[in-house]
């Protein structure tokens, strides 16, 4: 059995006595996945002032998220 790089399409080794670290090590130098992560984006609505609603691309930003989430947690009193 192999595995494949989804990303630069390399054949690795998969079979369970090679274990699992060449696999991250690979994921970790992997050039394809770099250029590949970097230009993710996500789409999300984008209100126009006339009540219009549009699709437009956004990077994730960890900070916010995290924000908005504590921001939820303590408007609704979630219990921790």
């Amino acid at each position: 059995m192999k595995a494949r790089c989804k990303y630069c399409r390399k054949s690795l080794g998969g079979e369970t006595s090679n274990g699992t670290s060449h696999l991250r090590s690979h994921i970790k130098t992997c050039i394809q996945k770099r250029i590949h992560d970097g230009s993710q984006k996500i789409l999300g609505p984008n209100y126009q002032p006339a009540g219009n609603p549009q699709l437009s691309a956004s990077q994730y930003n960890y900070e916010v998220s995290r924000k908005e989430l504590c921001s939820m947690i303590l408007v609704h009193e979630y219990p921790p």
